[in-house]
């Protein structure tokens, strides 16, 4: 009972605590995540939702200890960087007739970046290469509507509502 109350209490101070059954694990993620000092900067509501760090995630073992199960990188449960991704794959999938191959290189090409710099920005400090990626990303969503628009391909309308929500957190991204 006083090691779970510990593992709580250590748990609240660096990170989550998982409880699953009788698993308990303890979710460490990097510095960026933990309470800003008295006296920083004041961020608005949701400003969490917009850190990616990132972080290791362990487990205490029942015959005591713990266990490193995995790492894992910040821009992996961000929702931009799902949609972006889910955006990216159909694109790949997608077929387009032989007069207009070029769009369909140009739609990949673009949905890719928007992906690869969405990690990329994500793995960066906060600063202004952090929003440099992000910027370009947008570019690139922005990019990937217009092949859209010209495509004309079935399903172009429903991907153009996720690109549409990617830029828009994207745009909030390029301003943190």
């Amino acid at each position: 009972m006083l090691v779970l109350v510990l593992v709580l209490v250590l748990g609240r101070a660096l990170g989550r605590v998982l409880v699953h059954g009788h698993v308990l694990a303890l979710v460490f993620v990097s510095s960026s995540r933990l309470p800003r000092a008295s006296g920083s900067r004041k961020r608005g509501p949701g400003f969490a939702a917009f850190r990616c760090g990132p972080r290791f995630l362990f487990t205490l073992r029942p015959e005591g200890g713990w266990m490193r199960n995995r790492y894992e990188f910040g821009h992996e449960r961000m929702d931009v960087y799902v949609v972006a991704l889910q955006v990216a794959q159909w694109a790949a999938k997608q077929v387009l007739p032989p007069g207009r191959k070029h769009l369909q290189d140009q739609l990949v090409r673009a949905a890719d970046s928007m992906v690869l710099n969405i990690a990329e920005g994500c793995g960066l400090e906060p600063g202004a290469a952090r929003r440099h990626h992000f910027r370009i990303a947008m570019g690139s969503a922005s990019e990937a509507g217009a092949a859209l628009d010209l495509a004309q391909l079935p399903q172009g309308a429903q991907r153009q509502a996720e690109l549409r929500r990617v830029a828009a957190m994207l745009s909030r991204l390029g301003r943190v």
